[in-house]
């Protein structure tokens, strides 16, 4: 639900009303801290005990640094025509990463979750 939130955010801040793009990048900020600070315990909680050794406590952490990495690159490559509509391609960068895990969820959750 959180993923579909970060997209719902993300493509609002394209709107050019000032207070409306403040209040959708806090709420993109809120959905993303809770999704990185929420990921590790939810793993922890639902993966079994003799799977964890396979990377599931480290995963989220790599995939958070690399996107995290991805963004810092975004904002050093930005030149002069970044400062009139290149914020668009910033804003939108997280859209095609919270499809793949959107597909990922609704896709394959419900033949390997023991629920």
């Amino acid at each position: 639900m959180s993923n579909m939130a970060v997209m719902v955010f993300s493509v609002m801040s394209l709107i050019p009303i000032f207070y409306l793009n403040v209040a959708c990048r806090f709420m993109f900020g809120v959905t993303v801290g809770f999704l990185l600070a929420a990921t590790p315990k939810i793993v922890l909680e639902t993966v079994p005990a003799h799977l964890l050794e396979y990377g599931f406590g480290s995963f989220a952490n790599i995939f958070t640094f690399f996107f995290v990495c991805i963004v810092i690159i975004a904002n050093l490559l930005a030149t002069d025509s970044m400062s009139t509509h290149g914020y668009i391609f910033i804003y939108l960068l997280p859209i095609p990463f919270t499809i793949v895990a959107n597909v990922g969820l609704f896709k394959y959750y419900p033949y390997d979750s023991p629920t």
